[in-house]
């Protein structure tokens, strides 16, 4: 029996890592305020700049590297920040103002939107904002909004430069936030950030002719809408993804992968409607690990505690008793889909749990499934496709299970029943 094997790629280096200070040529920053508005324009030298905000509330702009400053730079009172760093190879911040030995930067309070554009270049741009902050009390910023590279060529055969960009997002609160990095080999990390909307695009338009291996991290984000997008567009060859998610909470996620080699690691994360995990083609190698979708009662307590936490509930004040009333509140259905498309693609799970269905379909290919733990739904669809495939489950299962065209080694999924 032929077994297919995957190696997971080595732990990825961290962001913080990346961030020694450039020996290049400093170039010349124009600051505007114009009725809250922070407008901060570079050149096509490479710019280091940071937006900070002080103890006091309001903000300075320093230049990090020696760059030359037009216009007001401290005790600015803003509420919108726009950046433009055009060519060269930028670093922006904008967060609160740093502290010796910190790890994460501390955010600092944008009620209204922050735009960052890095343009041509390899750059390295981070963010951290909250609306407002009283107490333990947050009020999100209205919207995040992140331009690694400059817009794609809009004629078939034009070829763009190829940038590498670095895109940080740490302890953010907001509305909307939104990443686009396009080509290049971009790294993305977004650590602990709630938003209603959630978008990551760093794909390649196809005829670009630049590489696309993307590598995004999402850690302890929560969000009602997700969608991630590292590169289905792509027809480079060669271009491939790694996207690992952890400690994450959606309404809804849809993860895709590019058509190269993917490697895509979900763990410890819940979406109360439906997970979508599509890698396309080429090998991929999905890893899923403690996945919840749907919400059951026990859920629902949970949420009503962390309400009562946060905003400091007198329950008995209440004329009924919220805790009770969740046992009449039904089961949310959730729906968990994997795709993986053509290719020779291996799929491990571990603990998955739906209240409504699980499909895994791994299309043509030498495909590998490996599921431990439990996988509890009211349906599962294991699916393998065309060709050659193989299964090991070792698997506690609960609900109806379904098994297409895999090749049988150990056990048959009728004894697990």
């Amino acid at each position: 029996m032929k077994k297919t094997q995957r190696v997971k790629p080595a732990n990825r280096r961290l962001f913080l890592e990346s961030l020694e200070r450039r020996e290049v040529l400093a170039g010349n920053i124009t600051v505007t305020l114009s009725q809250g508005l922070l407008t901060v324009v570079g050149d096509d030298n490479s710019n280091q700049i940071g937006i900070y905000q002080q103890a006091n509330g309001r903000f300075n702009v320093v230049a990090l590297d020696g760059e030359e400053i037009t216009g007001p730079t401290e005790d600015l009172i803003v509420r919108n920040i726009a950046v433009g760093m055009w060519a060269g190879d930028d670093f922006v911040q904008i967060s609160a103002q740093p502290e010796e030995g910190e790890m994460l930067p501390t955010a600092a309070e944008v009620l209204g939107s922050v735009k960052v554009r890095g343009g041509d270049g390899d750059d390295i741009l981070r963010v951290s904002v909250v609306g407002r902050q009283v107490g333990t009390f947050v009020l999100p910023s209205l919207s995040v909004g992140i331009e690694g590279d400059l817009v794609p060529p809009t004629n078939v055969g034009e070829v763009i430069v190829e940038q590498d960009d670095e895109v940080g997002v740490f302890n953010t609160i907001t509305g909307n936030l939104t990443v686009n990095t396009q080509g290049g080999d971009d790294m993305i990390d977004l650590i602990n950030v709630s938003a209603l909307n959630v978008s990551v695009n760093s794909t390649t338009s196809a005829n670009t002719g630049t590489t696309d291996n993307d590598t995004v991290t999402m850690s302890v984000v929560n969000a009602l809408n997700a969608s991630v997008n590292l590169g289905t567009s792509s027809v480079v060859e060669g271009g491939g993804n790694s996207l690992f998610v952890d400690n994450a909470i959606f309404g809804i996620a849809t993860l895709n992968g590019g058509n190269g080699p993917d490697f895509v690691s979900v763990s410890e994360t819940r979406a109360a409607l439906s997970l979508t995990i599509n890698t396309h083609g080429e090998e991929d190698v999905v890893d899923l690990d403690d996945v919840q979708v749907g919400l059951t009662q026990a859920d629902y307590a949970a949420i009503a505690d962390l309400i009562i936490e946060a905003f400091s509930l007198n329950l008995s004040a209440l004329p009924f008793n919220i805790l009770s009333l969740i046992q009449y509140i039904p089961e949310l259905p959730g729906y968990l889909y994997v795709y993986t498309g053509g290719g020779d693609d291996a799929v491990t799970t571990n603990n998955l749990f739906s209240t409504s269905m699980i499909w895994i379909s791994l299309d043509a290919g030498d495909d590998s499934l490996t599921a431990t733990g439990f996988l509890e739904a009211d349906m599962s669809f294991l699916s393998g496709g065309l060709d050659t495939d193989s299964r090991f489950i070792t698997t506690d299962t609960q609900g109806f299970l379904s098994v297409i065209l895999f090749e049988d080694l150990l056990p048959d999924p009728n004894e697990l029943t």
